[in-house]
């Protein structure tokens, strides 16, 4: 009988099998084999992984393939864009599996497969595709019962998009407190990817040769992508030190590493990213020694961009290679102005500020040419890599920019360390897959990614509580300037504690507070910046400790790993920003007592600061639990314990002071035990009641 004359049916899996299609990749076994996980963790039962031409018995199964004649012959589904997959129960008649009871999985290539394996573990067993990072583990189940399944994906928005590990202080610091990631931690982070039907990588900034996971990445689908200052792939680490890299003055060698490059790619599938820059991802021109006009400077690069354009087009092996170039720094300038072209066939790369926002977008409908380089963890000097600092409701409007502009080519997206920015990414990546509900005019959907968010960990009755907390974690920073970016970051509070402190251990002019950092605020000297940080902190004070108090009260409601991971995604991300802005608060208001040679009172201030420091330091614990042990060691970007290291600097300094001068009585007075007294009951002041710890949840 003709299966397409059989309706569908709906029945019940006990202890089912996953059967794959003989000739299947290696990638699609993988995530197979991920499967097999997922089902344990919900029905107690891991099923086997088994070819399809196994001799092993079997009455119920999970067929999985991505051959088009085998599809063809089980469904009358048909697949046609790429990576798009299809899920369906086959009627119990059909003659391959003759009676048997069988769930079909398949792709329209390999990708498609994978995201089909991943799309069924998540909307039925309910499998969380950030579950490495979040620790959310779906109520269990007894069986699997499936209602009459016919679904086809629909072809993505974005033809490529993926992650960019970038500045990776934590992940590199956390096991082994070396600036590697392991290997088992590369896969959890490619498998994360695939799971939010993500199909590319740069896996890492700086990373030397022996060090890049290439392998791995390629081995489970993945296409390898380079960021901005690595064209080619090259690793800036890698160049000699002997040796300038200046494909002005040094061109031959530049050209030769590049080709070098271009071949240890060979194999794998690539996107290769065409542009210069110096090393450090500096301007080239910083390092070449003398003056040039901004033509001259966009000749040099569109010297090079052709010159690999060129090269990827004789070295690669690959007839149709896929290119692109980043509009990062001078590149939108130059761009715009009309001194670079890029040729048709390479993806035009629009990048945001950093926040959020985009920097730019094609002119007029890009119809797929073009593509995005988007943030939800930047590191500079006022950023902040410890907390989420970009909302749905931003990414949501931006992207909306995005694809009516049709940008829609490429979608790369910086994800810092991951674990603290997993709404974004999930907000990110769902709408790269699929923007439709993100963009529709009718609708405010980032309200009803906010209540889907919060239900799902943290359950119906607290979802309300928590979807305003997150808000609050995005509104309460003090601006700095008047758009909607310009927010204090906990980055932003460690970066000018310490500008402010090395200011007055200087003991400079105010005019002569730093040059860069003045102009950036807009303000004319030292003792203005130092008083609009004094005002704007002290404004946020109240907000931070209220909200500090909600999150507490909250927290001490939840169980199981509800609590745990609202302890790792709130609590300790609105810590880490009360006590940042309440350290910057004291240090300005101590620099201010210095420089009026009233160290004693200076000396409280530190006090004060070092308090909420370690009251910093203590909240980043909460969040190193079970396999999390060290997570915040390779803190090396924004670097705490660095800004308490300039206090205890300080504070030295106002005591060598209080012992030079006339003084002396009253600084004896400070180290009196009653006065050490009056720092320790300063410090209950910034206590909240005690949070459980939930190692055991």
């Amino acid at each position: 009988m003709a299966h397409n004359k059989i309706r569908n049916v709906s029945y019940s899996f006990s202890r089912p099998v996953i059967l794959i299609s003989n000739r299947e990749s290696y990638a699609v076994h993988r995530a197979a084999r991920d499967l097999a996980t997922d089902m344990r963790e919900v029905l107690g039962y891991e099923p086997p992984v088994l070819e399809e031409d196994t001799d092993i018995p079997w009455e119920e199964a999970i067929f999985i393939s991505s051959d088009a004649s085998v599809l063809k012959s089980l469904s009358s589904l048909v697949l046609k864009y790429p990576e798009t997959f299809l899920i369906q129960t086959l009627p119990t008649g059909h003659d391959r599996f003759k009676g048997k009871r069988v769930l079909l999985i398949g792709g329209y290539d390999e990708l498609g497969t994978i995201y089909g394996i991943y799309h069924f573990s998540e909307k039925y067993l309910g499998t969380d595709p950030l579950k490495f990072w979040t620790g959310y583990v779906p109520p269990k189940k007894s069986n699997l019962t499936l209602k009459q399944i016919s679904y086809i994906s629909p072809k993505p928005t974005f033809r490529y998009r993926g992650f960019f590990i970038n500045d990776e202080d934590l992940l590199t610091g956390w096991k082994k407190g070396s600036r590697y990631i392991e290997p088992e931690i590369w896969e959890k982070i490619f498998e994360t990817i695939l799971r939010l039907k993500g199909n590319m990588v740069i896996p890492g900034t700086w990373l030397p040769a022996e060090e890049r996971p290439l392998n791995l990445a390629s081995s489970m689908g993945l296409w390898l992508a380079m960021h901005h200052a690595m064209p080619m792939g090259i690793g800036v680490v890698d160049w000699p030190e002997t040796e300038k890299y200046s494909f002005v003055g040094n061109r031959e060698k530049v050209i030769d590493y590049w080709k070098k490059a271009i071949l240890s790619y060979t194999g794998r599938k690539v996107i290769w990213t065409l542009g210069y820059r110096g090393l450090g991802d500096y301007a080239f021109w910083y390092f070449e020694g003398r003056k040039m006009t901004d033509r001259e400077k966009a000749k040099i690069i569109q010297e090079a961009i052709d010159t690999q354009y060129r090269m990827v087009k004789e070295y690669s092996g690959e007839s149709n290679p896929v290119m692109c170039t980043y509009l990062w720094g001078e590149g939108i300038k130059f761009f715009r102005n009309g001194w670079l072209k890029i040729p048709d066939d390479v993806l035009v790369i629009w990048p945001d500020n950093g926040d959020g926002i985009m920097e730019g977008l094609p002119s007029t409908p890009a119809e797929g040419k073009h593509g995005v380089y988007y943030h939800v963890a930047m590191h500079s000097g006022f950023h902040s890599r410890l907390a989420q600092t970009v909302p749905p409701e931003r990414i949501e409007k931006e992207f909306t920019r995005i694809v009516q502009k049709e940008a829609t080519g490429y979608m790369m997206l910086n994800v810092g360390n991951i674990r603290e920015h997993v709404m974004g990414i999930r907000a990110v990546m769902d709408l790269s897959w699929q923007a439709s509900n993100w963009i529709d005019p009718k609708t405010d959907y980032s309200e009803s990614f906010y209540d889907q968010w919060c239900t799902y960990y943290f359950g119906s009755e607290y979802s309300a509580m928590v979807k305003r907390i997150y808000k609050k974690l995005f509104t309460t920073p003090f601006r700095w300037g008047k758009n909607e970016w310009e927010t204090e970051m906990i980055g932003g509070c460690h970066a000018m504690a310490t500008l402010l402190i090395n200011h007055v251990l200087r003991e400079v002019p105010s005019e002569e507070f730093s040059k860069k950092w003045t102009r950036w605020l807009g303000y004319k000297n030292f003792t203005e910046a130092r008083r609009f940080v004094e005002e704007r902190t002290q404004s946020v004070r109240p907000a931070w400790e209220g909200l500090d108090r909600e999150v507490t009260e909250l927290a001490n409601k939840l169980t199981g790993q509800a609590k745990r991971f609202f302890i790792d995604n709130l609590l300790v991300q609105i810590r880490l920003s009360r006590f940042s802005n309440e350290v910057l608060y004291h240090i300005s208001l101590a620099c201010e007592q210095y420089e009026k040679r009233e160290y004693s009172a200076a000396m409280k201030h530190l006090k004060d600061a070092e308090v909420a420091i370690k009251l910093a330091l203590e909240a980043e614990r909460l969040a190193e639990w079970g396999k999390w042990k060290n997570w915040y060691r390779g803190d090396t970007f924004v670097d705490i314990p660095l800004t308490l290291k300039f206090i205890k600097a300080l504070e030295a300094h106002c005591e060598w002071k209080l012992v030079r001068s006339s003084d002396i009585w009253v600084w004896k007075r400070w180290l009196r035990p009653e006065n050490e007294k009056q720092v320790n009951k300063r410090r209950c002041t910034y206590e909240q009641e005690d949070i459980v710890d939930s190692n055991s949840t």
